[in-house]
C-alpha cells in the first residue's frame, strides 16, 4: 500500500501537494513502536523520492528518520544516516562548486577543507 500511495505522488500531484501529504504520513507512522513498519515505510519512501528524483525532500526524510533513530537510541542507525546526508552535502557542494569559477579544481581542494573543519568541531 505505501509503494502504491507514493507511486500516485510522483505524478498525480504538486511537489508541495506530496510533500506535506508524505511529511504527515511519515510523521504518524513515527509513532508506532514496532521497528519493521518503521523501516519498511521510511525505506519505501526513500526509494521512491530517490527515483522520483526529490533530493529536498529525500534529505528532509533522512533527517527526520534520522532524528527518530535519535529518539529510539539507535545511534548505530543515526550514525549510518549522518554518514549517507554528510556524502550528499558534501556531492551537492562540488557539484555547486564545479559550476562556479575554478571548475572541478576547486571541488577537489574544498572537500579536504570542509573534512578538517568538521572533523576539528566535532
Amino acid at each position: 500500500m505505501c509503494s502504491e500511495m507514493l507511486s500516485y505522488t510522483k505524478s498525480a500531484v504538486t511537489r508541495n501537494q506530496s510533500e506535506k501529504k508524505i511529511n504527515s504520513l511519515l510523521d504518524h507512522v513515527s509513532q508506532s513502536s514496532d521497528m519493521k513498519l518503521l523501516q519498511d515505510f521510511y525505506s519505501s519512501t526513500l526509494s521512491s523520492l530517490a527515483e522520483a528524483n526529490n533530493e529536498r525532500l529525500w534529505f528532509k526524510t533522512q533527517l527526520k528518520l534520522c532524528g527518530l533513530w535519535f529518539k529510539l537510541k539507535e545511534f548505530s542507525r543515526m550514525h549510518k544516516i549522518l554518514k549517507e546526508l554528510h556524502r550528499s552535502v558534501y556531492l551537492m557542494l562540488c557539484l555547486t562548486t564545479w559550476v562556479l569559477p575554478g571548475g572541478f579544481a576547486a571541488c577537489k581542494q574544498a572537500p579536504l577543507s570542509i573534512h578538517a573543519a568538521w572533523h576539528h568541531k566535532h
